[in-house]
């Protein structure tokens, strides 16, 4: 994550809240975190996706001036890397499992034939649950200041940058 105090966060969310303990296992996690170690494409990637959740934590108003779905989509597109990445050795078959059913849900259903979740026509779809949740739960993990690099402190405040 890069931040000490979202890390803690996140482990204590896992501990006492169902959608944090429940979105992925122990095994799994363990697995991706050997894959982002190894793999830096991962690691962008990831960053890619918790600097987009920093700042809808910060304000969460932000959220209506993305088109529905994307962030759900940005999640899929990690699971995907994931699930096509080079790691060796690769998750074991439940991890696997664990890896498809997410990418399910987070496409809204996946099955053949059915459109994606990221059109307006899946509002009402379980990825606007999933991502409200999301944005919910990430909320609670980067409260206050100190959780935010110095760079996005700045932007949040509508300050330029320092360099």
């Amino acid at each position: 994550m890069g931040e000490i105090g979202a890390a803690r966060a996140w482990l204590r969310a896992r501990r006492g809240d169902e959608r944090a303990s429940s979105a992925y296992g122990r095994s799994l996690g363990c697995w991706v975190v050997r894959a982002l170690l190894s793999d830096t494409s991962l690691e962008h990637a990831l960053r890619t996706v918790l600097r987009h959740l920093r700042l809808l934590a910060a304000d969460p108003r932000r959220a209506t001036q993305h088109p529905e779905g994307a962030l759900a989509r940005q999640l899929a597109l990690f699971v995907r890397q994931l699930q096509l990445g080079t790691v060796v050795p690769g998750p074991s078959s439940a991890d696997r499992a664990q890896l498809t059913a997410l990418l399910q849900r987070l496409r809204g259903g996946g099955g053949r034939g059915e459109r994606p979740a990221m059109t307006d026509a899946y509002a009402s779809t379980p990825v606007a649950a999933i991502e409200g949740a999301i944005v919910a739960l990430i909320s609670g993990v980067y409260t206050g200041p100190g959780f935010f690099d110095r760079e996005t402190e700045f932007m949040l405040a509508g300050a330029p940058a320092a360099h």
